[in-house]
């Protein structure tokens, strides 16, 4: 409390110092109720361990542009801008509300650093701006004063703003367990007493009304009692306000939102990583968004988790939650009890106060950006939000800054490339077994087969680069692979430049085959934008897949079909045109053929579970047999497709261990199956077919492990 109620003040006098000189009081008032109603209200709901609430810098750099900007000629009239400024308040703390209940915590987290960075440092440089004419003793709004030289400033304000300056760095370098805020306003009560002793006006009858008619103390505060019991009067006026005057309120409202969002977010992580734990951000913006509801009905300056306070809680032990709403009962006692000293507090004490704090909000490290090549945009952010602060105010800054961060994803998306690989079907191959004269096919006409793997988003800022790097393929390859599994989400322009794609291909009968959708992260949203461009279910020749496998299996089929003179490509094989068994001698194949029987399976059906007996070895006749390995975390991975003239089963077969995969029909199938005792029992009357047959199948599967490599080297070069 001791930190966090000072800068309160402070920053109620920030807000309504472009009232004028006589507002002081009126706005030390608000600070400080401000603090009591955000720290009960916060530190009650908020989930945050150690975190404090109270009016911070940001909320007042923005409401004191505001107020000048309405006080000018023809504007809100001065007496009307109290119940203004908490309507303003009261119409943030309702969207706090909302942006919580909505899940906004999590979005306000994807704002870009360099952007949180501009905007807290701009906040700084406003509080500094407004804060130099009180350090030096001009209450005139501006430069201008502090600029006129000696002769425009008050010798009293200045010696008292630099012994508060001196006092919070000097116990800042000593490291004292007292917060230095703390110490530099004693050191710059104490200078103002000295300096009032030695005039020896100060403590006279009248003293402290004239200090405050020179605007050298806050002054006498009006009675705290009524100020934060007219909540009902205060609503009815937020009420019965015009709506000309609620739709002036609602864009700042917006903003102050954000910005008190920001920054509470921001302070809730630096506590996170000092307690080791994790805070829920939808919460914690309920409980400010309600704590600036309070504060705006009693009256109160806005605020957000201060991190000057939380740190100083966490440091000496306040690590639960009790510990901000604590913090705020403290200033209610403060306020009810010490409203006769805060009205001695001197205003130059709290400017200096807020000198300090104003440079303390600057992020040094992001202003030096500029000195690195790579971080030069980065910078460009930081200052551009800094100099629309400084040039008008912080509203302004946040739309830039939020323009900005727009371009800065835009740059990030333009730069990294949409396609996470490519390769051609001769290197990229599907999971399906194919005989040794289709592969030969495969692997002479592959190229026909261009597959491109996709990621990100796909729109208008990527569509160029991605048809730059079909545009090579679309004369010269017959079917065209996009795997969009990985594809966040696509727009009209995308979705357009696909149908050119597609139109391109068709031209010289190629064909465009889409892949994944369905596992895409947006997929509905994906599949209805295809759709209504007439991509998908429009009548062009377009062929879309569940996965990428299934999409290449495809396209090779097409080739084979147009490559492969094969009279009949589903009749059934004998048992001699089994690639791995056609190097057997006559004698033992038909001792081999003894010992098989042939078994049918529908489409669906089953040849063996993962985790059954495996004695059994099977010969594919015809059809495809798909191989699959259920996860223990759920769903099961393709392992393999095996065509005719193929065979599986061959690990259990071999070891006598359980199955370590499903092999289900895709089509319907035929196969040979042998079991490892009928083929023992053949091998007993002709030990040369054990001796062969073991030879084939061996050199069968290490035909496999070596196709395996090629498709790992193709994935790594693609």
């Amino acid at each position: 409390m001791l930190v966090a109620l000072p800068g309160a003040v402070a920053y109620g006098l920030v807000i309504f110092a472009p009232l004028g000189p006589g507002a002081a009081a009126q706005g030390a008032l608000a600070g400080a109720s401000g603090a009591v109603a955000l720290g009960l209200v916060a530190g009650l709901l908020g989930g945050t361990r150690g975190l404090v609430s109270a009016p911070c810098a940001p909320a007042a750099a923005l409401l004191a542009a505001l107020v000048v900007g309405w006080i000018g000629p023809g504007g809100v009239p001065p007496a009307e801008v109290p119940a203004l400024l908490a309507v303003v308040v009261l119409l943030a703390g309702l969207l706090q509300v909302v942006f919580g209940a909505l899940g906004g915590g999590r979005l306000i987290k994807f704002i870009p650093y360099p952007v949180v960075a501009g905007y807290l440092s701009a906040a700084g440089v406003l509080v500094l701006l407004k804060q130099l004419p009180l350090l030096v003793g001009a209450h005139a709004d501006g430069l201008g004063p502090v600029l006129a030289g000696p002769a425009a400033w008050n010798a009293t304000a200045l010696v008292v703003g630099f012994a508060t300056i001196a006092g919070t760095l000097i116990a800042q370098r000593l490291e004292s367990p007292v917060p230095p805020t703390i110490i530099g306003v004693v050191a710059g009560v104490g200078a103002f007493l000295l300096l009032g002793a030695g005039a020896g006006g100060l403590f006279s009858a009248g003293g402290l009304a004239r200090a405050t008619a020179a605007g050298l103390v806050v002054g006498p505060m009006p009675s705290p009692i009524p100020a934060l019991s007219a909540v009902g009067a205060r609503f009815s006026a937020a009420v019965a306000i015009s709506p000309a005057h609620l739709l002036l309120a609602l864009p700042p409202a917006l903003t102050l939102a954000v910005l008190l969002s920001i920054d509470t977010l921001k302070t809730c992580v630096m506590a996170d990583t000092l307690t080791q734990r994790r805070h829920d951000s939808d919460r914690e913006l309920r409980a400010q968004g309600l704590g600036n509801i309070a504060a705006a009905l009693c009256g109160g300056a806005p605020g957000s988790g201060v991190s000057g306070a939380t740190l100083v809680n966490l440091a000496t032990g306040g690590t639960t939650r009790r510990t901000g709403a604590l913090a705020g009962a403290f200033a209610l006692v403060a306020l009810l009890l010490l409203d006769r000293v805060i009205a001695w507090v001197p205003v130059a004490a709290l400017a200096g106060v807020l000198v300090v704090v104003a440079f303390r909000m600057f992020d040094w490290e992001s202003l030096r950006l500029w000195l690195h090549p790579a971080t030069i945009l980065d910078a460009m952010v930081v200052w551009g939000v800094i100099a629309a602060a400084a040039a008008t105010n912080l509203m302004v800054a946040a739309a830039v800054g939020v323009g900005l961060s727009i371009l800065l994803f835009l740059r990030d998306q333009v730069r990294s490339s949409v396609v996470a690989r490519q390769a051609l079907g001769d290197r990229r191959r599907s999971k399906t077994h194919r005989r040794t004269r289709e592969a030969a096919v495969l692997a002479e006409r592959g190229a026909a087969v261009a597959c491109f793997e996709l990621q990100g988003n796909l729109f208008f800022g990527t569509t160029d680069q991605l048809l730059a790097e079909l545009e090579p393929h679309l004369k010269v390859r017959e079917i065209v692979v996009l795997d969009l599994r990985r594809v966040r989400s696509i727009d009209l322009t995308a979705a357009r430049m696909l149908v050119q794609v597609e139109t391109r291909l068709a031209a010289h009968g190629g064909e465009l085959v889409l892949s994944g959708a369905v596992a895409s992260p947006d997929a509905a949203r994906l599949d209805d934008m295809l759709r209504q461009v007439g991509l998908l279910g429009g009548g062009r020749k377009v062929h879309a897949f569940d996965d990428l496998d299934g999409a290449l299996a495809w396209a090779e089929d097409q080739l084979l079909a147009r490559h492969l003179l094969d009279p009949k490509p589903e009749r059934a094989l004998a048992l001699a045109e089994m690639e791995v068994l056609k190097a057997l001698p006559p004698d033992g194949l038909a001792a081999l053929e003894r010992a098989v029987e042939v078994r049918a399976f529908t489409a669906g059906q089953p040849l063996f579970h993962q985790g059954d007996e495996g004695h059994e070895l099977f010969f594919v006749r015809r059809g495809r047999i798909r191989v699959t390995v259920s996860l223990a975390r759920g769903g099961t991975v393709h392992i393999a497709t095996f065509c005719r003239g193929d065979f599986l089963g061959d690990m259990a077969f071999l070891d006598g261990r359980p199955r370590s995969a499903d092999a289900v029909a895709v089509t319907d199938a035929e196969a040979f199956v042998v079991t490892r005792a009928a083929l023992d029992r053949a091998i007993a009357a002709d030990p040369r077919l054990g001796a062969r047959f073991f030879e084939e199948l061996g050199r069968a599967l290490a035909a496999r492990l070596r196709a395996n490599g090629d498709v790992i080297r193709g994935l790594q070069e693609g």
